[in-house]
């Protein structure tokens, strides 16, 4: 902003000088500051005192960044010139006469400069590939979005879910078949293989930098892609996955308990996820769960210590399988994780005798623990209590 213009007169041997100045304010920080007199500097409309304040107005938000997007959106009907389909052809056009490519980073030549330039500068071919760029990335990342990865942000995912939508018609761009034709092209001329991963040198690469940034020869063995692993937004999608490709395992007594049950008129969505776990069925208005337990698999057709004492390979899951049903029944009969008072109903399937005698006789909050033959109003009793 500009404050005003003053005369400093100094007097120096036989005579006197005289020297303009111009008193500004800068318009980021306010700041008041001198600038040497200069028709340039009066002409500007806006002023900043360094080099830091004019890098924050050039920012998005900034006064710069406005009269930025102001000019463009007037002379492109964009935010950015870049965006325009008329600069993109244009760019393109020129690069086509130039490298005779539509992109300079598809030449041969700029690649190579590229990496000249990055062997000079940082010792190796592609700066992705340099430790304290990598660091420098995901602290620039961290302070102003959050994360390490900018693709970890939901806002990313989306845009690139809808522009791949509207570039390709999928979701992601290896669902689409040129992208995947092109990619198999483009490894076989450049690996001898259709996929990078099949070729010895890149599993030998990729195992060599597993072990020095984790330990281990897996990345499904990192403490963290174990933690995605197991966590409900994972479980979920795969669930999802079994469903809609047809390979959810389930018996033909879980088929018979819920076609019995829709029969008498309720109405139930198979395969809900509630949490961390699949669940057999849910009532259309969520308020009910139903899981039909087979005897064997569910640990009930024995005392829980016989299992836990033979302990071979089917015993160690039916020992998982008991643990998740006390943990479901457990998160049932709590007020804090279910507030609502959803209900659960257990019921168990096979001809052999429970074990435990007072397994129906303790019926946890919410949860009613019932033998498949049943009378089915018993059923629909508990759920309209």
């Amino acid at each position: 902003m500009l404050l005003g213009i003053r005369e400093i007169r100094r007097d120096a041997g036989q005579g006197s000088h005289v020297r303009r100045v111009i008193d500004l304010r800068c318009d980021v920080c306010g700041i008041e500051y001198e600038s040497k007199y200069s028709k340039s500097v009066l002409e500007k409309k806006r002023h900043y005192h360094n080099k830091e304040c004019a890098h924050v107005a050039r920012k998005k938000g900034g006064d710069i960044h406005a009269v930025f997007v102001e000019t463009s959106q007037r002379l492109y009907g964009t935010d950015n010139p870049a965006q325009s389909r008329v600069v993109k052809d244009k760019i393109a056009d020129t690069t086509m006469q130039h490298l005779g490519v539509r992109c300079s980073f598809q030449a041969e030549s700029v690649k190579e400069k590229s990496r000249q330039t990055n062997v000079r500068v940082r010792g190796v071919e592609h700066h992705m590939q340099c430790s304290d760029v990598v660091q420098q990335m995901v602290a620039n990342n961290i302070k102003n979005h959050g994360v390490e990865n900018v693709f970890q942000l939901e806002s990313v995912k989306k845009k690139s879910r809808k522009t791949n939508m509207k570039n390709r018609g999928v979701e992601y761009a290896m669902q689409c078949p040129d992208v995947q034709a092109l990619t198999v092209e483009r490894n076989l001329q450049k690996y001898g293989v259709e996929n990078v991963m099949q070729h010895p040198d890149v599993k030998k690469k990729q195992i060599q930098t597993l072990e020095d940034r984790h330990g281990v020869t897996n990345s499904f063995l990192t403490p963290k892609a174990r933690a995605n692993m197991r966590s409900p937004e994972a479980q979920a999608r795969r669930m999802m996955s079994l469903v809609a490709n047809g390979n959810h395992k389930k018996s033909d007594e879980e088929d018979d308990v819920i076609a019995t049950l829709q029969a008498v008129g309720l109405k139930l969505i198979r395969w809900p996820m509630l949490t961390r776990w699949s669940m057999d069925a849910v009532t259309l208005d969520g308020n009910a769960y139903i899981q039909s337990d087979g005897i064997f698999y569910h640990g009930l057709d024995r005392p829980m210590s016989v299992i836990e004492e033979r302990r071979c390979v089917i015993d160690e899951a039916i020992i998982e399988k008991y643990k998740r049903d006390r943990a479901q029944e457990a998160w049932f009969a709590s007020d804090e994780t279910n507030p609502d008072g959803k209900k659960l109903v257990r019921i168990v399937t096979g001809g052999v005798k429970v074990a435990d005698e007072c397994y129906f006789l303790d019926q946890p909050k919410n949860v009613l623990r019932i033998r498949w033959p049943c009378d089915i109003n018993e059923i629909l009793g508990f759920l309209s209590s």
